[in-house]
């Protein structure tokens, strides 16, 4: 099955990758794309999160405090 996202979409997905990496976890989440929304400034996501007073700094805090993160092997 082959997908088509905007340009934007696939910036997500990628930070979300990245994240989902660094921090050594097995999937990317909910936690993980919204991440990548955060990040992906030219999304109406991102306006909206940055409104609310909410950072990529901020969800990569709470992601860490929740989740953890798992040194790599």
């Amino acid at each position: 099955m082959t997908y088509k996202f905007t340009a934007s979409a696939e910036k997500v997905i990628e930070y979300a990758n990245e994240i989902t990496l660094k921090f050594g976890h097995d999937y990317i989440g909910t936690e993980h794309i919204l991440y990548g929304l955060a990040r992906e400034n030219t999304s109406i996501a991102s306006k909206v999160l940055e409104g609310q007073g909410i950072t990529k700094e901020d969800i990569l805090s709470q992601i860490e405090e929740i989740i953890g993160v798992r040194k790599n092997k």
